[in-house]
């Protein structure tokens, strides 16, 4: 056996040794959920599910599901009635694009292979593993380090109004 095939086989056996998780995936639900933050931000009345809705090219329906756990952080308050609607109660700083993508769609380890269907585990990971965790970690850190306030900062940079594209799910 060559040298080269050692090597590999050496190279994949320490990929073995080192599963991890390294499926990150964002859905139309996480884009309105920023934006529905960005919207409310400057709100000083709280805007109905079907205003906000409105205004992001979603359904009021649709707007109720995103928004549910944005309230369940404690991030928007919800106030029934025929007066209430939705509010943001903290600043858009203290929300990272990290934590909004988790709290949206889950956490972002699923211990899922990036190639394929499958779980990635210990045995016979993909060739490419490793570089997927270490480009996987630099994503995370930016997401991390990058808060809501930073996006709508980048609308209000680019006079860009803060509207979800496509039609109403």
């Amino acid at each position: 056996m060559g040298s080269s095939v050692v090597a590999r086989r050496g190279w994949l056996s320490a990929l073995n040794e080192r599963p991890e998780p390294v499926r990150l995936e964002t859905t139309r639900k996480s884009d309105l959920a920023a934006h529905a933050l960005i919207t409310l931000a400057p709100c000083a009345e709280p805007l109905k599910s079907a205003d906000l809705g409105e205004r992001l090219s979603a359904t009021a329906a649709f707007m109720a599901h995103v928004m549910a756990p944005l309230v369940t952080s404690g991030w928007v308050k919800s106030d029934p009635g025929r007066n209430g609607g939705y509010r943001l109660v903290v600043g858009l700083d203290d929300i990272t694009v990290l934590e909004l993508i988790e709290t949206v769609e889950g956490p972002t380890e699923t211990g899922r292979c990036v190639v394929g269907d499958r779980p990635c585990e210990g045995e016979g990971t993909c060739a490419l593993h490793e570089a997927w965790i270490r480009a996987r970690q630099v994503l995370l850190d930016e997401l991390a380090q990058t808060s809501v306030a930073d996006i709508a900062h980048t609308f209000a940079d680019s006079n860009e109004v803060p509207t979800s594209k496509g039609t109403k799910p």
